[in-house]
C-alpha cells in the first residue's frame, strides 16, 4: 500500500524516476512538455523490461487534445475519479522499442491559472500493456503573462473611465501573427472600445478595430501583429455600482488565424469600489517636442459637494518632469477649490516627478463645479527616455501624507492615457479648428467686401465716372 490512494488503480512493481518541464506555460494555451522516465528501483530485484506505452495523468485543471503530439493520443478519460485528465503515449520506430529513458514530448492545454496540486503521475505498460511501474513528480507552474496589471478609478458608476492595461509579451513562438487582444472585466462593468475610447498608446501600428464590447469583455483586432516587448492602452468603460463578487481582471493576446493563447493573464486584482461625486479627470496639453516645454491642464467635474479629500497628487510618466519652481507656475481656474491658506503652501513641488496640491484641512469641502489644475511640464529630450507605460495618474487622497501614486491615503487613483512629443491633445484640435473658422469666416467677409468695391468701381467707372469719390468713400 502507498498510502496514497491510487494503489489499487496503478498496482506498481517498480518505482520510476521522472522529470517533466516546460519551457513556457502560458494560462489556456497548448504547451509542449518535455517528459523524461526511468526506472529507479524494481520490486522484484530485477528490470522492468521494454515500456511500449505509458499513460501520464496532468494535474487537475490541465487537459489533453485528442491529438496531443506524435506519439501522444486522448479520449478524454478521466483518471478514476480525481477528475485529473490523461494522455497515452506509445513508442515509435524513431525513439526505438521502449519510452524509457528517452525525451519525450508532447501538448498539454494549461489552466488559467496554478492549481494547488502540480502532481504529474506516470504509469509505464510492459509488452503486455500491462502496469509494470510508476512514479510521480511535482510539476510547472502556470506563468501569467509578465508585468500584468489593470489601473482604473474606482468609483461606483463612474461612466467614461479609463482602464489602463499593462502588460509584457512573451510568446513562445513570436514568428506567429498575433493580433487579437481579449479583455475581460468583472461583472458589472461595460467595455468600450470604440472609436476614441481605445487609446492605443504604445500598441503597434493604427486603425485597430474594434470586434467586440458592450459587456464585460471587449476584443481588439490589432493592425499588425504584436512583436516581443511592453505595452499598454486603454479602454473606456462604465463602471458598476456594486462590488462584484470575483473582482478579477484577465487579458490574452491570440493568433489572428487560430485563436490561440501567444501569452495570457488571468486573475488580475481589481480595486474596491468607493462612492465619490467625481468624474473621469481628463488630461490637455499645449503641443511640444522632445526637449521642450508644454503646458498640461488636468480637469475633473464634481458632481456633488465633496470634504473626503485633502490632497490631490499628479504623478507624471517616466521621462516627464514638472517645472514647478513656485505657486504661481500652477493654476487653479475655480476659486471654489479650497487651496490650503497661506499663499505659498498650497503646492508641494518637491519631486519633479509629483505635484502634489494641498487643500484646507479647516475648511476642505470641494463645491459642485468643474476644476483644472495647469503647470509647465518639460518633455523628455529624447524618445528613448519614453516609457512604453505612458500614463498618468491623479490621485485624490484623505490624508496630506500622499506621496505616492495608489498610497494607502488614496481614495481614489485615477489613470489617464499619457501623449507623445508632437501629440495635438483634443482641446488642442478644437482651440485650433475655432481658430481656423475664424479666420475663414474673417477672410471671407474680406473678400466679399473686396469683390463690392470692385463692383461698385466698375459701375462708377463706366457708368458715373466717379470712381475717385467712390472709393474716399469706402
Amino acid at each position: 500500500n502507498t498510502n496514497d490512494g491510487i494503489a489499487d488503480a496503478l498496482q506498481p512493481l517498480a518505482f520510476l524516476s521522472v522529470l517533466i518541464q516546460a519551457p513556457h506555460s502560458s494560462p489556456k494555451s497548448s504547451v509542449e512538455v518535455k517528459l523524461r522516465f526511468s526506472a529507479e528501483v524494481a520490486v522484484s530485484g530485477g528490470t522492468i523490461g521494454l515500456v511500449p506505452e505509458a499513460l501520464v495523468v496532468a494535474p487537475l485543471g490541465f487537459t489533453f487534445s485528442a491529438s496531443c503530439g506524435d506519439y501522444c493520443t486522448s479520449r478524454g478519460e478521466i483518471w478514476g475519479t480525481s477528475g485529473q485528465a490523461t494522455a497515452l503515449l506509445q513508442v515509435l520506430q524513431s525513439l526505438g522499442n521502449t519510452l524509457l529513458d528517452k525525451e519525450l514530448r508532447f501538448f498539454v492545454i494549461t489552466p488559467a491559472q496554478t492549481p494547488p496540486d502540480l502532481w504529474w503521475v506516470v504509469e509505464a505498460r510492459g509488452v503486455g500493456l500491462q502496469p509494470v511501474a510508476w512514479g510521480a513528480v511535482a510539476g510547472f507552474k502556470v506563468n501569467q503573462m509578465q508585468n500584468a496589471a489593470v489601473f482604473y478609478g474606482a468609483v461606483r458608476g463612474l461612466k467614461k473611465a479609463q482602464v489602463v492595461f499593462l502588460f509584457t509579451f512573451s510568446p513562445q513562438d513570436a514568428s506567429r501573427a498575433f493580433r487579437i487582444l481579449d479583455a475581460n472585466a468583472p461583472q458589472g462593468f461595460v467595455l468600450n472600445c470604440r472609436g476614441d475610447a481605445l487609446r492605443s498608446l504604445s500598441l503597434p501600428g493604427a486603425s485597430h478595430i474594434c470586434k467586440r464590447d458592450g459587456t464585460t469583455q471587449a476584443q481588439v483586432l490589432l493592425s499588425e501583429a504584436l512583436p516581443p516587448g511592453s505595452y499598454a492602452f486603454a479602454l473606456e468603460a462604465r463602471l458598476p455600482l456594486s462590488m462584484p463578487s470575483n473582482n478579477t481582471f484577465s487579458l490574452a493576446v491570440r493568433e489572428q488565424l487560430t485563436n490561440a493563447v501567444g501569452d495570457a493573464a488571468f486573475g488580475m486584482p481589481g480595486v474596491g469600489l468607493v462612492t465619490l461625486p467625481l468624474s473621469q479627470p481628463t488630461l490637455a496639453w499645449s503641443t511640444a517636442q522632445l526637449g521642450q516645454l508644454s503646458t498640461v491642464t488636468v480637469a475633473f467635474a464634481v458632481s456633488n459637494f465633496t470634504d473626503a479629500v485633502r490632497a490631490i497628487l499628479i504623478t507624471l510618466p517616466p521621462g516627464f518632469e514638472h517645472r514647478v519652481r513656485k505657486t504661481a507656475d500652477v493654476k487653479s481656474s475655480n476659486v471654489k477649490l479650497p487651496l490650503m491658506r497661506g499663499g505659498q503652501d498650497w503646492v508641494d513641488p518637491s519631486s519633479a516627478g509629483h505635484l502634489r496640491v494641498l487643500l484646507e484641512p479647516g475648511d476642505p469641502r470641494i463645491a459642485a463645479g468643474v476644476y483644472r489644475i495647469s503647470f509647465p511640464v518639460a518633455m523628455p529630450v529624447s524618445m528613448k527616455q519614453l516609457s512604453s507605460w505612458n500614463i498618468w495618474h491623479f490621485d485624490v487622497c484623505s490624508g496630506r501624507a500622499c506621496m505616492t501614486m495608489g498610497s494607502l491615503f488614496a481614495v481614489a487613483s485615477f489613470p489617464m492615457a499619457g501623449f507623445l512629443p508632437g501629440d495635438v491633445s483634443a482641446i488642442e484640435q478644437l482651440r485650433q479648428q475655432q481658430a481656423a473658422d475664424r479666420y475663414q469666416t474673417e477672410d471671407s467677409g474680406s473678400a466679399t467686401r473686396r469683390g463690392v468695391l470692385l463692383l461698385m468701381q466698375f459701375v462708377a467707372i463706366f457708368f458715373l465716372g466717379m470712381a475717385p469719390i467712390l472709393v474716399e468713400s469706402l
